[in-house]
């Protein structure tokens, strides 16, 4: 079995959560989950088979194989909920300075706040 969730408030189109399963579980309605991980107001975006469009949007790496952070959000704004997908390029080490990785991972954490 394989499931993908995105769970948002639905009225900012905040993300609070985003999961992935796979293998062999019982399958849990989005609301009682929702409830169960503490969002029980959440309103929810499910896969049940996996969607490469969407797999490839959510990857840590894009098409050349950089990494890159990847910020989702929900546009509530219409008829239908929309994800909406921004990215930011990850630096990589050169492998010159030795220290120049706790520079890279101080940014990443000021970046996530």
């Amino acid at each position: 079995m394989y499931i993908r969730r995105v769970l948002y408030d639905p009225i900012t189109g905040a993300v609070l959560y985003v999961y992935t399963q796979h293998g062999d579980f019982e399958y849990t309605q989005p609301a009682v989950m929702a409830a169960l991980i503490g969002y029980s107001d959440a309103a929810c975006m499910e896969w049940t088979t996996p969607d490469s469009a969407i797999e490839a949007a959510f990857a840590e790496t894009d098409a050349d194989g950089k990494a890159r952070r990847v910020n989702v959000s929900v546009d509530v704004s219409g008829d239908e909920p929309r994800l909406i997908f921004e990215y930011e390029a990850i630096e990589e080490a050169s492998g010159d300075d030795p220290y120049e990785i706790i520079d890279i991972l101080t940014k990443e954490a000021a970046a996530d706040g």
